[in-house]
């Protein structure tokens, strides 16, 4: 063994330099289709309500980015408003969703139900202060999985390459959403870092503690919540 071990250690190095290579270039594609179809179609209809029900894939991604454009540049709105009751989905997708908001200059108002996953970190983007849960409301954290729905290659060909990939993705996924947490919270990077490996779940009033949300309400009637 020793007598390969230069060898060995060579190769390691050579993949991981063809990982953060391709990483980069993996996350410039992905990050430039959806900033694409973002910036177009601002004339597209919304109710003044962003909804975000059910998992979160690529195309339910761009869709938000674009409502989020639309009343960003949308005069009559002075607040943006968001419903979220998602059990996630793609951990790409979301990561965009979140940087669209931080670039969006008007307030972002959330009131959640469900925000589990890919979906707490869009709660806890919200604007501080607008963050809201309901008094059933759950949210839960875990681990980064990189779904199916997240390989931007689209051809049977690159498709392999999803895969040598794993290792990279999975370290700028959790890297990112830890980060996120920790600073929308207020919570500890160690903190943080234990909570996603044991996956866990928050009450409405926990959620409010650990710093993911800042007040619980009640629930509102449906022409309450048009209204708004």
């Amino acid at each position: 063994m020793r007598r390969y071990a230069r060898e060995i250690g060579i190769l390691f190095l050579l993949y991981a330099a063809f990982n953060i290579v391709m990483l980069v270039a993996v996350r410039h594609h992905a990050y430039s289709t959806i900033r694409l179809v973002s910036k177009v179609d601002y004339q597209a209809d919304v109710s003044g309500v962003i909804q975000i029900h059910g998992e979160i894939f690529k195309e339910e991604s761009k869709r938000i980015i674009r409502e989020l454009n639309v009343l960003e540049n949308d005069p009559a709105t002075d607040v943006i408003h968001i419903s979220l009751d998602s059990p996630g989905g793609s951990a790409f997708g979301a990561i965009e969703i979140c940087k669209a908001m931080k670039r969006c200059r008007k307030p972002i108002e959330i009131k959640s139900l469900e925000a589990s996953s890919a979906a707490a970190s869009i709660l806890v983007s919200g604007t501080k202060g607008r963050r809201f849960v309901y008094e059933d409301s759950e949210i839960m954290i875990h681990r980064a999985i990189i779904i199916e729905g997240d390989n931007i290659f689209q051809t049977t060909s690159r498709y392999l390459l999803f895969y040598a990939l794993m290792p990279s993705l999975y370290l700028y996924i959790e890297t990112w959403n830890t980060i996120l947490i920790s600073a929308k919270t207020g919570q500890s990077i160690e903190r943080v870092i234990k909570d996603l490996n044991n996956k866990t779940w928050f009450t409405a009033e926990e959620a409010v503690e650990y710093g993911f949300a800042d007040s619980v309400i009640v629930h509102e009637t449906k022409t309450q919540s048009l209204v708004r």
